[in-house]
């Protein structure tokens, strides 16, 4: 997955903070294929996430109706 220069990379609780959430539930939403759509991915056995995947989640949670 190629992400524009911009783009900021977040650890597993950096995100969860960021969508006023946990750390707990960004596991379990992993282990569960990734349902909410947020890309995890690992580097040297860390877990990141794109800020811009999590803007997408945010908005859908704000927004539910829009495609």
């Amino acid at each position: 997955m190629t992400q524009k220069k911009t783009d900021v990379k977040m650890t597993r609780l950096e995100a969860a903070k960021y969508i006023d959430s946990t750390y707990g539930t960004l596991s379990v939403w992993a282990s569960q294929n990734d349902k909410y759509d947020l890309k995890p991915f690992k580097e040297k056995g860390i877990v990141f996430y794109w800020k811009s995947s999590l803007d997408r989640y945010l908005d859908r949670q704000l927004n539910p109706d829009a495609a």
